[in-house]
């Protein structure tokens, strides 16, 4: 039996398998990831999430199964943005450990109200 190699990658799959603009690439698919929660979240079927966000059902369908090469990071914002969502996008100085700069995407959850028990009050 023949001993393969095994490689660490990187936490962007796109720069692993050396794509042109892989950090483009990874925020296009972390964005799109959000809009795909967004439809679930909202209990949305494919046709009515498509309406919801001004694009077709197929070109959702082919962007939620990775297809987004020709979709803009600005197309996807504006498709987040219909869904109900508020998008931030946050420009500061580059971290003095990287020789570049990095495009990060972040995902807060909405806080849900819970209920406190205080056994001490009636």
């Amino acid at each position: 039996m023949r001993k393969m190699k095994i490689l660490r990658g990187t936490t962007n799959v796109f720069a692993d398998l050396g794509f042109p603009d892989p950090e483009i690439h990874f925020l296009k698919a972390q964005l799109i990831g959000h809009v795909h929660d967004g439809i679930r979240d909202r209990k949305l079927d494919r046709a009515e999430a498509a309406r919801t966000m001004g694009v077709s059902a197929f070109e959702l369908s082919e962007m939620l199964k990775g297809q987004f090469r020709e979709t803009s990071i600005e197309q996807i914002i504006r498709m987040l943005i219909n869904l109900g969502c508020d998008v931030n996008l946050v420009v500061k100085p580059k971290s003095r450990k990287r020789t570049g700069g990095a495009v990060e995407c972040m995902r807060r959850r909405r806080k849900t109200a819970t209920s406190r028990f205080n056994p001490a009050r009636p």
